[in-house]
């Protein structure tokens, strides 16, 4: 019976080990990442939205309507329009005087070899001062921040859509 509870006992001390061991491991990459700019409590980095939008004039408007109102420090928005026939172009132009931070790129030509999307979002992303790129349709504007936080939180990248917003391991934010 004694070497049943002495095996119990020793059992115990290494599990609390064990459990002491894994929360110092947490405790200690918390504050690496506290001291890290930008993560998990420390400043927040700017932030470029760099936006690609071919022939998107009915919704380009609703789209930086709603960007207005995202209460983010130091976001610079970039809207790339790539080639548009439909004065997408102008509409994003038209909200520059009233919209701090916005920068409107216009495309006029594909040049051979590249897909007009990637294109467009190379442009933009050459044409963005943030220390973060964040990529979106000119059509889905609605799930902006949800990421920029989570980001600024746990410093695994993000991924949205117009329907969910996750981390990259899949996990919804």
């Amino acid at each position: 019976m004694t070497s049943i509870a002495a095996e119990v006992v020793a059992l115990l001390w290494l599990g609390a080990g064990v459990y002491l061991g894994l929360g110092w491991l947490r405790f200690e990459g918390l504050l690496r990442a506290s001291a890290r700019p930008g993560i998990a409590g420390g400043p927040l980095p700017s932030v470029s939205l760099v936006i690609a939008a071919r022939n998107e004039a009915d919704s380009i408007g609703d789209t930086l309507d709603r960007l207005s109102r995202v209460d983010y420090p130091e976001l610079e928005i970039v809207v790339v329009n790539d080639r548009s026939r439909d004065g997408t172009g102008q509409i994003a132009s038209e909200y520059i005087r009233t919209l701090g931070g916005l920068k409107v790129v216009d495309i006029e030509t594909l040049p051979p070899e590249w897909l007009g999307k990637t294109h467009a979002l190379h442009e933009g992303s050459k044409q963005s001062s943030g220390e973060w790129l964040c990529f979106i349709d000119a059509d889905v504007p609605s799930r902006v921040r949800q990421p920029l936080d989570r980001f600024a939180r746990t410093g695994l990248p993000q991924t949205c859509s117009n329907r969910t917003a996750s981390d990259v391991r899949g996990r919804p934010g």
